[in-house]
Formats: structure tokens, sequence, C-alpha cells
């Protein structure tokens, strides 16, 4: 994979998780923090693994 490409990509997974926290947090409460992190998580494994 491009260096550049998976910049680009780790950038946006950032964006989105970001969002996705904001989200999370006016939809619930702050326990949900956690399930967020383990989405972070697996998104960068699947980066990785690519």
């Amino acid at each position: 994979m491009d260096k550049d490409f998976s910049v680009y990509i780790l950038k946006m997974n950032e964006l989105i998780n970001y969002f996705y926290m904001i989200f999370i947090d006016r939809v619930s409460d702050k326990n949900d923090l956690l399930s967020c992190f383990d989405h972070r998580q697996a998104s960068y494994i699947f980066l990785l693994d690519s």
C-alpha cells in the first residue's frame, strides 16, 4: 500500500472516530466511550492487516 494513501486513511479514520465519539457522547452516557475505543481499535487493526 502506498505510504501517502496510508497516512490519508489514518487521518480520515481519526476524523471519523472523533465525530463518532461526539455522536456517542450525545446519544448515550459516558460508559459508551469504551465501545468507541473498541471501534477505533478494530479500524486500526483492519488498516494494519491490509
